[in-house]
């Protein structure tokens, strides 16, 4: 009883991640859904559709025609999440991302 009392006060008072206004219905639900307010990921959806959805977030942050290091695209994965090392073999199994054999270099490609 306490717990629903709890939620019913503070229901819409904590900020949440607004997805931006352009997007369709359902990719706006599963950003809400698993990201936090500062657009950092709470919790990496094991569902391949909505992990999807992560993975063409993240791939915003990467710019098509640049070369990165793996060091860099750690640096800039983990501004979403700790989990570097699963989100970039996820971005480069989705073919979001690109590298080279010995992975001593990285690319969005176009």
């Amino acid at each position: 009883a306490l717990e629903n009392h709890a939620c019913r006060q503070f229901k819409g008072t904590r900020p949440s991640y607004a997805p931006e206004p352009d997007l369709d219905k359902n990719t706006g639900r599963v950003l809400a859904a698993h990201l936090n307010p500062d657009g950092t990921i709470k919790i990496i959806p094991l569902q391949a559709a909505k992990l999807q959805v992560i993975l063409d977030y993240l791939i915003d942050a990467f710019t098509v025609g640049v070369n990165y290091t793996e060091k860099e695209v750690n640096l800039i994965l983990t501004h979403f999440h700790p989990d570097t090392s699963g989100l970039r073999r996820d971005l480069i199994h989705a073919g979001l991302l690109e590298r080279v054999r010995d992975g001593s270099r990285y690319w969005r490609p176009k």
